[in-house]
């Protein structure tokens, strides 16, 4: 079974793919320079702390790897029905499919971590400075 395909995202000016991602929303500031041809341009992204609970369930659940796991999960069980006569072959064989599926699923969540730490970070340093505060740490207290 194949891993879901990935959308593509292009600058507008030049067409090159600048970003590939499972789902339609993407984490960041919200403006990207292109590596090609130079241009700025609103790249569509958002921060994690800005998004709605329907784009966070759209981040971190695409349609794209729900219908993937849906699939690959009554594949594993055909499977193991077809394959073993007696159930607890087909309970260990289905198991074994499923945990052998879920490895790039792991792989997506974590590095979903990583972008919604690193976009809560963005995030945060953008309102200190709207404040006025340049630093990233607290003020230690005199």
């Amino acid at each position: 079974m194949n891993f879901p395909r990935r959308l593509r995202f292009r600058c507008p000016h030049c067409r090159r793919v600048y970003s590939r991602s499972l789902s339609s929303i993407r984490l960041g500031p919200g403006v990207r320079r292109c590596r090609n041809c130079g241009q700025v341009f609103m790249d569509g992204t958002i921060e994690w702390p800005t998004a709605t609970p329907g784009q966070k369930t759209e981040y971190l659940f695409p349609v794209v790897l729900r219908v993937n796991l849906l699939l690959g999960f009554l594949f594993a069980s055909l499977l193991a029905f077809v394959e073993l006569p007696d159930w607890r072959g087909v309970i260990v064989v289905a198991l074994w499919e499923i945990g052998i599926m879920l490895v790039p699923v792991v792989i997506y969540f974590i590095r979903s971590f990583f972008q919604i730490r690193a976009s809560v970070r963005r995030y945060e340093r953008l309102r200190l400075s709207e404040v006025g505060y340049g630093g990233y740490a607290s003020p230690k207290p005199s």
